[in-house]
């Protein structure tokens, strides 16, 4: 959808989020991103996109959610019960 490459300043900053929503034809606020970095969760925070961390990327579940992850996956098969509705709405799912 959107990369690096396509922007001048990288994460945190929204701009590659502000590009892949502008390409989706969506607004920000029906759109879902994963990320498993805290600049990908506060990326699409800041561009009112919601986030949900994964633990892949070696940081820990409580750094992705000070980031902005609403709640933060295990693995990315996951993905597939929200996606497909055998989970509640990825915007609806709140950790605390």
């Amino acid at each position: 959808m959107a990369c690096g490459d396509d922007i001048p300043k990288g994460k945190p900053d929204p701009a590659v989020i502000d590009l892949a929503v502008k390409k989706l034809g969506l607004p920000a606020g029906r759109c879902v991103m994963t990320g498993d970095t805290p600049y990908d969760c506060a990326a699409a925070a800041a561009g009112g996109v919601t986030a949900m961390g994964l633990l892949s990327g070696g940081f820990a579940r409580d750094a992705l959610l000070e980031a902005g992850a609403i709640d933060v996956l295990e693995q990315i098969a996951e993905l597939e019960g929200l996606l497909f509705g055998e989970e509640k709405d990825p915007h609806e799912r709140r950790h605390f």
